[in-house]
């Protein structure tokens, strides 16, 4: 009879499970046969329940849950995937790194056999240069290539300056100066009122500049040499070389050790003493009042503010011809054999920055460290050029290079 209870009692249960499911919607679990519990104890594992024993089911044990990462906490935290393998990474190439750029001066180029013996450079990439028989090029790309410009002129063109890429003055034998306002399409002559060869020019503006020549020719204007007015000395000496810092300080530099200075644009000029009778060729005057000038036979002197002119040493003794600074601290001086010396420490040290052998060079013109031109004997012209550090090392590629499988 006990057994028959059981199992009316499981029918009825799943009978009412069925109602549950069909009319409200509603899941029941059937009760499973069990152990009547109202006068014994259950055994072991079961529970008494509506009066019988039955078998406890545990409790469903629930899932933490897990907060969500933030952004920036899955940007953040280390990832946990494999490393991927290299041969299913994409085919892209890398872009190629770029090899660093040196600026050093080129080797020996020439244009024609005629003797250059100015340059003037007023841009990075615009430059002239002048020479022999009335030679006159110009080069729009920093020296690469150069045409010729009609001078007009036969004689033999010293030096020449401008203003701007239209405005530039030459000077030459004979006392010749020309003048252009069109970057060399048309040069016309202007007067000069003197037969001896001018050596140098200069001008701070379009206005005003200055001329020197052979038996102490000294010529300025200020009206962009419409007119020149000549500054008479009490010594006929060749004067070689100039520098003007603007239009009233200035100083000029000749044979038999001369060096004269002008705080007022040449009205009128004081000679200094340097303790040599040797020729100077030029000067640059720096605006914290520092002075350098070159000459004969390796011949350097400075002055500075607090001190009179005094002889640097050099190892060279040819001939300095030219000497010019971008700043404080870099310069070089050039002259005959080829000499052509740098210094990075103000003066301090001068070390050669020649790259093969050149003939004599006669002037130079720097525009900043990656543009510069040099100009000499037989047509010579030796530019700053950028070519690929042959020193640089790709640390990463070599050493994936030599890197171990």
């Amino acid at each position: 009879m006990v057994n028959q209870r059981r199992g009316a009692s499981e029918d009825w249960s799943g009978f009412f499970c069925i109602v549950c499911l069909a009319w409200l919607g509603v899941s029941c679990t059937p009760t499973s046969p069990s152990t009547p519990c109202l006068s014994v104890s259950c055994a072991v594992g079961e529970v008494c329940q509506a009066g019988s024993c039955v078998v406890e089911t545990p409790a469903p044990t629930a899932s933490p849950i897990l907060p969500t990462p933030s952004t920036s906490d899955r940007t953040s935290s280390p990832s946990t995937s494999p490393a991927p393998d290299p041969s299913e990474t994409s085919n892209e190439k890398k872009p190629k790194k770029e090899v660093p750029t040196i600026y050093r001066w080129s080797t020996l180029q020439t244009q024609g056999s005629a003797n250059l013996w100015g340059v003037a450079m007023p841009t990075a990439t615009h430059a002239w240069v002048v020479g022999d028989k009335g030679t006159i090029l110009h080069s729009r790309d920093a020296g690469v290539t150069w045409k010729s410009q009609d001078s007009r002129v036969t004689t033999r063109l010293r030096a020449v300056w401008f203003a701007s890429i239209k405005i530039g003055w030459v000077v030459g034998d004979k006392g010749v100066i020309l003048a252009t306002q069109d970057g060399g399409q048309n040069w016309k002559k202007q007067a000069s009122r003197v037969t001896d060869t001018i050596y140098a020019v200069q001008f701070v503006n379009r206005y005003n500049g200055w001329a020197v020549g052979g038996d102490f020719t000294l010529l300025r204007t200020t009206d962009g040499g419409e007119s020149w007015e000549s500054v008479s000395g009490a010594i006929k000496i060749d004067l070689r070389g100039l520098f003007f810092r603007d239009k009233m300080f200035g100083y000029v530099v000749g044979a038999q050790g001369t060096i004269l200075y002008t705080s007022n644009g040449a009205l009128s000029i004081t000679t200094e003493a340097t303790g040599t009778n040797e020729n100077f060729s030029s000067a640059y005057f720096f605006k914290n009042n520092n002075v350098w000038a070159v000459g004969a036979k390796g011949k350097l002197y400075f002055k500075s503010v607090d001190s009179g002119w005094q002889r640097k040493h050099l190892q060279s003794k040819a001939d300095l011809h030219d000497i010019h600074f971008l700043d404080e601290k870099r310069g070089w001086i050039i002259g005959a054999k080829g000499v052509l010396l740098g210094t990075k420490d103000g003066g301090k040290t001068w070390g050669s920055e020649a790259n093969g052998a050149y003939p004599d060079l006669h002037a130079q013109a720097i525009f900043h460290e990656k543009a510069g031109i040099l100009v000499g004997k037989g047509g010579t012209i030796v530019r700053i050029e950028g070519v690929p550090d042959p020193s640089y090392v790709d640390k990463e590629e070599s050493a994936n290079r030599y890197a171990k499988p």
